[in-house]
């Protein structure tokens, strides 16, 4: 015991003390030098924590030096009760607590690393010790020493329960938050919460880049029995995938600039494939306008057969309407984000309304515009498909995907981390009809609907093979999206 470092001999103490007989500690029951041996136990992982007791959580410390148990004076962290009464009310008792109470807890150097986000969600009970006090978690109550009957959800305090991933109440009130359109969807609960899943995740740090799929792994293994029906695919699933393709990079102030990593980790089509917080999709079966043939996802390494793990390539075939886009490199930055609004057009000559870009790392293509000759400089090329139809607010809306054609190197190997060699480090043949994903594009109001006006009239103007329709007046195209 004397050996051990603070921390895991105040969790051997708090053991004992809750009658326990066993206490499993990652660093301890993982070989640390072993890959072999942490993939084994990672792909478990899901059990450790799903069939524990209790989970302790050293959220007051730093490190493993930190301990559990901290020198405090318990009678600073009771609410402080005032009787207040006016002219509109009678005398009634107010609870005063700092303002940035829960952040406090919520924004700990533990619970705010990546691995962390699988374990409270997985953990039947979660004991955190905090710097000042306890904190309790399971999916019956939350509380701590301050609010030991259960922490207010009213107020700024928080806005839901953190180990809700039950689809069938918490799922359920997640549905309720999407108003009419959530009406004509049934059986999406368990999208819903995987949606809360990434948006949880992706707020959250990882020391290694390459953990980004392994992190969720167990998170995802307990989804999949939720979603017997569905393929886990690089961090989104088979079910509903349409919808899926269309989260976005958050660009609000307060948040680290998106960046790709520096090797291969997921498909362009994934969140997965970029360093940023992630806002989820709206999950929905309504007005999709693509259609997804065939998907594959393959392995890393390529003869294992667990693909919640790394993957080393993933494709989509998607039939849908391509249309070449011009961009204009004017952009202007929106006085309320850091966003770069983009300016759009389809084609030079053919009044068309404006378009909102939101690329995924929108330093690439600055860096790649900025490079370009001066006689190219005002514009560069990409491609705008449309996945989604919506009306919101009364007013119709479209949103869809930007890419690239895979033989836009500059842009393409960029988006790519990996740039565009096989396994034996050749350079690939030129493609035909292979996209990678840089972004998403919204367009609302009269431009949405001459936008699909334009999309139907328009056909394919991509690389891709197209199949004409029987009646022949529209063209659909179909192709590979990496």
């Amino acid at each position: 015991m004397a050996d051990l470092p603070p921390t895991f001999r105040d969790a051997v103490s708090a053991v004992r003390r809750l009658g326990l007989r066993y206490l499993w500690i990652d660093s301890l029951c993982i070989l640390q030098d072993s890959d072999e041996d942490w993939r084994r136990e990672a792909g478990r992982m899901q059990n450790v924590y799903r069939n524990a007791y209790c989970n302790l959580a050293a959220s007051g410390s730093h490190n493993v030096l930190g301990g559990l148990i901290k020198t405090r004076d318990p009678t600073l962290i009771f609410p402080c009760v005032v009787s207040f009464a006016s002219n509109l009310h009678s005398e009634e008792e107010w609870l005063i607590i700092p303002e940035n109470w829960w952040e406090s807890f919520t924004e700990t150097r533990l619970n705010r690393r990546g691995w962390i986000v699988q374990e409270r969600l997985l953990a039947a009970r979660v004991i955190h010790f905090g710097s000042d006090q306890l904190h309790w978690e399971c999916h019956e109550l939350d509380a701590c020493e301050s609010f030991p009957n259960g922490i207010p959800l009213s107020g700024s305090l928080r806005s839901t329960a953190y180990k809700g991933i039950d689809p069938a109440t918490d799922g359920v009130r997640l549905r309720a938050r999407y108003g009419r359109l959530a009406q004509d969807d049934t059986g999406l609960e368990a999208l819903y919460l995987w949606s809360r899943v990434i948006s949880l995740y992706t707020d959250c740090q990882l020391t290694k880049e390459s953990d980004k799929l392994i992190a969720l792994a167990g998170l995802a293994g307990q989804f999949s029995t939720l979603m017997p029906e569905a393929q886990y695919l690089a961090g989104l699933w088979s079910t509903h995938l349409a919808c899926q393709l269309l989260w976005s990079v958050d660009v609000l102030n307060d948040k680290p600039a998106a960046k790709y990593p520096a090797a291969y980790r997921a498909p362009s089509w994934s969140w997965a494939a970029v360093d940023a917080h992630i806002e989820p999709a709206t999950i929905t079966s309504q007005g999709i306008l693509i259609e997804i043939k065939q998907f594959t996802i393959i392995p890393s390494p390529p003869d294992s057969l667990d693909t919640m793990f790394q993957v080393s390539s993933g494709s989509l075939t998607i039939q849908g309407n391509l249309v070449k886009a011009q961009q204009k490199i004017t952009p202007r930055r929106s006085p309320w984000t850091s966003e770069i609004l983009q300016s759009i057009i389809l084609d030079s000559s053919t009044p068309i309304p404006r378009v909102s870009a939101n690329f995924d790392v929108l330093d690439v293509i600055l860096a790649h515009t900025s490079s370009l000759p001066h006689s190219q400089a005002s514009s560069s090329f990409f491609f705008l498909l449309p996945v989604r139809k919506y009306v919101y607010a009364a007013t119709h809306w479209v949103a869809g995907l930007i890419l690239v054609d895979v033989n836009d190197k500059p842009i393409a190997n960029a988006s790519n981390s990996a740039g565009t060699k096989d396994r034996a480090g050749k350079a690939e043949d030129k493609k035909k009809g292979v996209y990678r994903r840089v972004g998403k594009f919204t367009t609302s109001g009269k431009g949405a609907e001459s936008f699909i006006e334009l999309v139907e009239n328009s056909g394919n103007q991509g690389n891709g093979s197209t199949e004409e329709e029987k009646d022949g007046e529209d063209t659909l195209g179909t192709f590979i999206l990496q």
